[in-house]
Formats: C-alpha cells, sequence, structure tokens
C-alpha cells in the first residue's frame, strides 16, 4: 500500500493542487503504477492539455511552454521531481509569476543554478531577441538537457549556457556533490536532478554521493562587462551568499532586481554564512529583502526558520517604484 505522503506529491504534482480532502489524501493504492493509471486518466488531468507520458522513463520528453505563458517547448526529465512538476504545468507557481512580470524585452538575465533550464527558456522568449539570457548550472546532466532545449527551439540566440559553479573568486577547491538520477529510486517520486550542494575538494560525503570538480568562477567574470544586466534568478542550495560575494560589478554598477531562494541550514553548510550575512551583504549594494506574491513585491521579507526554504526578492528603491506604479495601472 502506497503511503499517504506519496498519494499527495501525486495531487500537487500531476494535478497542480492538495487533495481535496483527507478522504482523498488517504485513497488506497496498491501499486505505483495503480496510482499512475488513476491520475493519467482522470478528466481533470487530461483537461490541462498535458500529454501523457511514462513517470517511470527517464528518457526525455518536450513540454510545451505556453503553460507557463510562453511560447516555445524545453526538453525535461520525466523521472525527474523538477521535470514532473513542468510538465504538470504547475512547477513554482509565485516565482514564475513574478519572473514574468519582472522580465522586460531587452533585458540581459541571469539564471544561476538554472537546473534544466525553466526560467531560461521562459527568459529567452520574455527578452526577445534583443535581450540576453545566461543560463548557469553545475550538473553535466542538467546542461545537456538545457542545451537540448536550446536546439529544440531553432538554435535560441539570446542563450548562452555556461557549464560552472558559481562562486566568490576563480577557484579550484571545490567541487560539486550530487546523487545521479541512474541511482535514485524512480519510483519513488522524489527522485530529482537538482539537490547536488557544494562541498571543499576532499571533503567525505555520505555513501550514495558522488562527486565532480568543475571550474569555479565568479559572475563577474564569466558575464560580459559590456553587458548590464537587469534580473538576477539564483537558486544554488546555499551557494548564493559565495556567488553575490563575485557579482560586486555587476550589483553594484547594475543593480538588477534578483529573485533568490534562501535555505538557511544550507547557507551555513556552504556558503559558510548565515541569513543575516545575506541579507547585510545585498544591503552594503542598496538592497532590501522583500516577499513577493501574485508578480508583485510585498512587504518586507521575514525568515525565521533555518530549516524551511523561502524564496524572496533583493530590490533596490526604484524596484520597488515601479513595481507600485505598475500596481497602480
Amino acid at each position: 500500500m502506497l503511503e499517504r505522503d506519496y498519494v499527495t506529491w501525486a495531487y500537487r504534482i500531476l494535478l497542480g493542487r492538495d487533495p481535496e480532502s483527507e478522504s482523498a489524501a488517504s485513497t488506497q493504492f496498491h501499486s505505483r503504477q495503480e496510482l499512475l493509471d488513476y491520475f493519467l486518466k482522470s478528466t481533470e488531468f487530461k483537461a490541462q492539455g498535458t500529454v501523457e507520458f511514462d513517470l517511470l522513463s527517464s528518457d526525455p520528453v518536450i513540454v510545451m511552454l505556453d503553460r507557463f505563458g510562453v511560447r516555445g517547448r524545453m526538453f525535461v526529465n520525466p523521472a525527474d521531481a523538477i521535470g514532473k512538476g513542468i510538465l504538470s504545468g504547475a512547477y513554482e507557481p509565485e516565482e514564475v509569476a513574478f519572473f514574468r512580470a519582472n522580465v522586460r524585452p531587452g533585458a540581459t538575465v541571469l539564471d544561476v543554478g538554472a537546473n534544466v533550464g525553466l526560467f531560461s527558456m521562459i527568459a529567452s522568449h520574455l527578452t526577445g531577441p534583443s535581450g540576453m539570457v545566461y543560463s548557469f548550472e553545475a550538473l553535466p546532466e542538467n546542461v545537456d538537457m538545457i542545451r537540448l532545449s536550446v536546439a529544440e527551439n531553432r538554435g535560441m540566440q539570446n542563450v548562452i549556457v555556461k557549464h560552472a559553479i558559481v562562486a566568490d573568486r576563480p577557484r579550484n577547491d571545490l567541487e560539486i556533490a550530487f546523487q545521479p538520477l541512474a541511482e535514485q529510486n524512480i519510483g519513488s517520486g522524489y527522485a530529482h536532478l537538482g539537490g547536488s550542494y557544494l562541498v571543499p575538494a576532499g571533503q567525505p560525503l555520505p555513501p550514495h554521493m558522488s562527486r565532480m570538480p568543475i571550474r569555479a568562477l565568479p559572475l563577474d567574470d564569466m558575464v560580459p562587462a559590456s553587458e548590464t544586466v537587469d534580473f538576477i534568478k539564483i537558486d544554488i542550495d546555499g551557494a548564493e551568499v559565495l556567488a553575490m560575494t563575485g557579482a560586486t560589478r555587476i550589483l553594484g554598477r547594475d543593480k538588477p532586481l534578483v529573485m533568490t531562494e534562501v535555505h538557511p541550514s544550507q547557507l551555513r553548510a556552504v556558503s559558510s554564512a548565515t541569513w543575516a550575512d545575506y541579507a547585510s551583504l545585498m544591503r552594503s549594494f542598496g538592497y532590501e529583502a522583500r516577499s513577493f506574491q501574485n508578480g508583485q513585491i510585498a512587504g518586507p521579507a521575514e525568515i525565521f526558520d533555518d530549516n524551511r526554504v523561502y524564496n524572496i526578492a533583493f530590490c533596490q528603491e526604484h524596484h520597488i517604484e515601479s513595481d507600485a506604479a505598475r500596481a497602480r495601472v
């Protein structure tokens, strides 16, 4: 019998919502195949316009991006939890809404920790031919998936994919720790191509984790000085402070809007920094930490729980004023 959490995540990933009742969440399924048959054949799932696929396959499949409000197509792995979320059209809805509301035609966007490239693909269409998207990702499997998607969209001319660790300075003492998807329990529903993190070279790892040395460079070195950066989306599992420390030119000169994940315990483990350190670093460049909702900047960000993951915006005063002006229209 499948556990209740398994059923709940099936609702979230495939239908984009929580179970409608405790009774629904407690529905008894004897096997993964029985659960998949139930959801994939449901009227609600088919009404989403989602192509049926084998959730236990690791072969990439194509997703239409119209469910995220833009044209285009991208490849995802249906065995990967993030791939499942993208296929459902329900992946990170608040972040996608904020991203879409703030990325403009002609903008330069940095997607730091691109994973399989959803935000890079969205940015490519939002910025258009006069814009530029730099997609940074450390895991080779993810980099390959992004490049497949770029090629699928007639070789998107405004996306540059960089296989690198984003850090505070050029260095060769960092490695990426990860668990290859092929070695994960795909049928569990929790397998994913994310979940990697930076470690010092040679640091002992749990037995199920692999390691890979990858060049580490700062954003200021990887983005040409001739570019004016307008928006940074960053989600690199606790290495955000390292990355922002290596972006002093971009933050100080260009003052882009920054949408960032904050996981306090991961910040300590990877960047040896607290949330207060992160906020202080950004304040030194004139930024204020804000929450966001329905695509708009909201009140001050409140981060209390070390074990919770938050998504916030670091804003300059002109970002807040522009957002308020749009809301009045």
